[in-house]
């Protein structure tokens, strides 16, 4: 597909260099890639089935959605992509104007026509929730299924509390996010047996249907793998797999 040397889609004379990373393919052969390009700067690219390569980014280059003033991309990672072809990464912006440290970050979506949107920004607030903020999002930590349907971890503020971080669903055609579950919240693994989560981390889910699995931490230092089913859009229902996933943490 690509190899250092070759000419990369960008202006001027670019080419690859001898660093590739993070490669993803998606259901319908489209694939996402992080490369270093001649010059020292890294970019964002995708290739479709038939091996046509396209710019999505390029550090210090490519300018970020409207929100961040006309700065541009500092760095990106974590790319996913779905059977639509359509792409979701973390990025972040620089740090100039009323861009800073506290409101750089956020989650991008590049559609099928090449267009570039801001799907979460670090610093604003969670949707329907006015007490949270959004902090850092964990770009390792995200789900995109075919259905335009994705899954995000991200770090918020809400008063009264430490920070903490949850687990968020969100839909790419209402532009719709609900915050599903967090750390320091009660979940009922078994009837009457509730137990506070310490933690979790996403499981690849395939993009083929509206699940999420999560391995859960709780804070009495046991674990359970709980499956998040979303059967109708918006419709968020949790369900624990019970004392068959509800595991013991060897220490």
């Amino acid at each position: 597909m690509a190899e250092a040397g070759d000419p990369a889609p960008l202006p001027g004379n670019a080419t690859f260099a001898n660093d590739f990373r993070d490669p993803i393919i998606g259901a319908d052969g489209t694939v996402v890639f992080d490369a270093g390009v001649s010059g020292g700067d890294d970019g964002l690219f995708k290739a479709d089935p038939f091996g046509t390569i396209t710019a999505i980014a390029l550090e210090n280059s490519t300018v970020a959605t409207p929100e961040f003033g006309g700065n541009v991309f500092s760095r990106f990672s974590s790319p996913v992509v779905n059977a639509s072809g359509q792409v979701l990464f973390d990025g972040s912006v620089e740090q100039t104007g009323a861009v800073t440290e506290a409101n750089n970050e956020g989650l991008f979506l590049l559609d099928t026509s090449g267009s570039l949107s801001l799907v979460m920004r670090e610093g604003d607030t969670v949707p329907g929730d006015p007490n949270k903020t959004f902090q850092d999002p964990a770009g390792s930590e995200l789900i995109f299924n075919d259905d335009g349907t994705f899954a995000f971890a991200a770090e918020f503020d809400e008063a009264g509390f430490a920070e903490r971080e949850g687990l968020f669903f969100g839909d790419t055609a209402t532009g719709a996010i609900d915050l599903i579950l967090a750390e320091g919240e009660l979940f009922e693994v078994l009837p009457g047996d509730f137990r506070t989560i310490d933690g979790f981390d996403l499981r690849p889910s395939g993009g083929a249907g509206r699940f999420i699995a999560l391995d859960v931490d709780f804070t009495d230092d046991s674990d359970a793998i709980i499956l998040v089913t979303i059967p109708e859009p918006s419709s968020l229902t949790l369900l624990g797999l019970g004392g068959l996933t509800l595991l013991r943490r060897r220490r």
